[in-house]
């Protein structure tokens, strides 16, 4: 008889306590995120009215001709407020098949979609890494516990699946695919949202991906081209078109404060500062990702090579970061950042880089929203504490945005330093001694595996 294996706690079963903090992280969101879905959804009717308006032949970017075709059962309190849509044509034909489906029914699919495929990119990414399950489990307790993607679910935000897009442009990259995926998959989060996918074909410059890029920039204009075709020959008028990026500006400037550089629903940094400091965080890191030799190298490898995961999340985390800073952003946008979990949980980090970046994180993606808490205690503060108060730390997203900025692009520093170092050392090793990702050689690359594992050789 064969003997039988033991399954081990850990490595290939959920820990308890990992499975404890998932079961609580999921009653949270189905509370917090997908039970007010169901009543609310306010920001899908945007996108709804829109791709209804476009299906039937009528302007999507016309809020009259959009309110004119809502269904019976669209509720009235989701009127549009004047408000254009703030979504590419190319967006409108994904979701073609909610001509043919009322708001209640809408309102579920969308709900199923999102979290759907988010959940599949999320544990895909994880199982492109080797984690074991306790750990992934943790990281789905994460993204689900914490406000920004509860909030982005409750109102039905195209985040959600943005989110995922640029999991798959990870995946797709850490992988060794073809730029074809890369750049679709980027081009797919551009049309979602804007404001996070513009940081996909970012990331693949600092990667030195221009192929991608470039299938990025024809799928997103192919998807477009065709929209608006459609458009025309349904009879269409465009004229709306022009006032629409101003439309969408004056609508979601705030009352309290003008529009600026950040608006995370709380306090926005001068925009001359942070535009500043966000033009020498992109330069600094753009000068540190320059080639040495030849082409961006293919990551395909099992496992990856020590560094890679790293070196990859950084470019990325600097893109999104600069975009989240650089753009108009709501607190749901923030759940880009769950990929930078990867620098807490990952035991390949140091100790002291995963604290400092729980520390700078854990504002973004705690359970409980700042705004409100920071609403009340500027309430109840005189008027010269409360001026500051206004001015330093309601920010307090920003702050700590342009804290993990530096924090990557000074990461990105030292390990070119240490590659530089071991790129010079190996120039003279035997053969049969490669340098592998990130700038590691083979044998140090092995030593900075767990125990029992190697880089040669699946765990």
């Amino acid at each position: 008889m064969r003997p039988v294996t033991r399954m081990k706690v850990g490595r290939d079963v959920p820990s308890p306590p990992a499975i404890g903090f998932l079961g609580l992280a999921l009653a949270v969101f189905l509370v917090r995120g997908a039970g007010r879905a169901l009543h609310g959804s306010t920001d899908l009717g945007l996108v709804y009215l829109a791709v209804r308006a476009w299906a039937a032949g009528a302007n999507p970017y016309s809020v009259a001709e959009s309110e004119a075709l809502a269904p019976p059962d669209f509720p009235p309190t989701l009127d549009l407020n004047g408000i254009p849509s703030p979504h590419a044509p190319g967006l409108f034909p994904l979701f073609f098949f909610y001509r043919w489906l009322d708001w209640s029914e809408v309102v579920v699919v969308n709900l199923l979609l999102g979290c759907v495929v988010l959940g599949f990119s999320l544990w895909s990414f994880c199982a492109l890494l080797d984690w074991s399950p306790s750990r992934r489990f943790v990281l789905l307790a994460l993204l689900l516990v914490g406000y920004p993607l509860s909030t982005g679910v409750a109102l039905g935000q195209p985040t959600v699946l943005a989110v995922a897009m640029a999991l798959f442009v990870l995946q797709a990259r850490l992988d060794g695919r073809r730029a074809e995926w890369v750049g679709l998959f980027a081009a797919l989060g551009l049309l979602l949202k804007p404001q996070l996918g513009i940081a996909l074909p970012l990331y693949l410059l600092f990667r030195r991906d221009v192929r991608a890029v470039g299938f990025c920039g024809g799928f997103y204009a192919l998807a477009n081209g065709l929209s608006l075709a459609f458009m025309r020959l349904q009879g269409a008028k465009l004229r709306d078109l022009a006032g629409v990026v101003d439309g969408i500006v004056k609508s979601n400037a705030t009352q309290a404060d003008p529009f600026c550089c950040v608006n995370l629903n709380g306090g926005m940094l001068p925009l001359p500062l942070a535009l500043g400091l966000i033009a020498v965080a992109l330069v600094l890191f753009a000068w540190q990702q320059r080639p040495a030799e030849g082409p961006s190298p293919t990551l395909r490898a099992v496992p990856l090579p020590t560094g890679a995961v790293g070196t990859e999340l950084s470019a990325y985390g600097v893109a999104v970061l600069a975009s989240l800073l650089a753009v108009y952003h709501r607190p749901y946008d923030l759940a880009a950042l769950v990929p930078l979990l990867w620098f807490v949980l990952s035991p390949l980090e140091a100790f002291r880089g995963r604290v400092v970046v729980a520390g700078l994180l854990f504002p973004m993606m705690q359970p409980v929203p700042w705004l409100p808490l920071a609403r009340e205690l500027e309430s109840g503060l005189a008027a010269p504490w409360a001026t500051a108060f206004h001015a330093v730390a309601r920010p307090l997203h920003s702050w700590t945005l342009l804290a993990l900025l530096y924090f990557l692009v000074l990461r990105g520093a030292s390990t070119g330093q240490r590659s530089a170092k071991l790129a010079a050392t190996s120039a003279g090793a035997p053969p049969g001694q490669p340098s592998v990702g990130g700038g590691q050689t083979q044998d140090e690359s092995s030593q900075s595996m767990p125990a029992g594992q190697s880089n040669s050789s699946p765990p």
